[in-house]
């Protein structure tokens, strides 16, 4: 059994396996001929080709763009089913600047739904399970940073609360010594006063 990927090991599989779909896509759509198509059918492919490359260039919204035609001219047959994967691919790639993982998904199973005989489809099942997989380890950090953060700022707060009450023992200890060398005075007040009061009986007696 393998070890189970960790957040970040998530993301860099799912950085990896994007690049390499987008270029086996980006393979199938050069290596298919225009040769015998309609004029439609060559208008659609040319699209597609050019997304590739403006795909390759990081050129994403323009790459969208021409997979939005695709879908335009066909939409509801192939090769609208291949636009929306690439659509899809395109929203979920690390290296866009406005990824969205949540257009990926519904996207994907725009796919799933209106192409359920596509090629694309079981690809697509693929990709939302670990696009979802990834977001929920994304969550889930998230959860335990927020969590390890109140941890810390409740350790911090016990430990003021510590330093607060080693102070407030050392000024109790300091009154408590205070206290003592007063209730020392006040014995030694005490007995001198004995002594005195001893002093005047014993002269008392003397004068009588």
């Amino acid at each position: 059994m393998g070890k189970k990927r960790t957040g970040a090991g998530k993301y860099i599989f799912l950085c990896t396996a994007l690049l390499t779909c987008l270029l086996t896509a980006s393979c199938v759509s050069l290596d298919s001929s225009p040769v015998e198509k309609s004029l439609p059918q060559d208008e659609v492919r040319q699209h597609l080709v050019l997304a590739q490359k403006l795909l390759v260039q990081n050129n994403y919204e323009a790459a969208l763009e021409e997979n939005q035609k695709v879908l335009s001219i066909f939409a509801g047959t192939p090769p609208a089913d291949e636009a929306l994967y690439s659509m899809a691919l395109i929203y979920a790639h690390p290296g866009n600047p406005k990824r969205d993982y949540v257009k990926s998904i519904a996207t994907f199973k725009r796919l799933i739904k209106e192409y359920p005989q596509s090629t694309w489809t079981e690809q697509a099942k693929i990709w939302v399970q670990v696009i979802q997989e990834s977001e929920n380890a994304k969550r889930v950090a998230a959860t335990l940073t927020q969590q390890n953060d109140k941890l810390k700022q409740t350790a911090a707060s016990l430990s003021r609360e510590n330093d607060k009450l080693k102070r407030e023992s050392e000024n109790a200890k300091r009154v408590a010594a205070s206290l003592s060398e007063e209730n020392d005075k006040l014995k030694q007040i005490i007995e001198q006063s004995k002594k005195v009061d001893i002093e005047i009986e014993e002269k008392k007696k003397e004068a009588r």
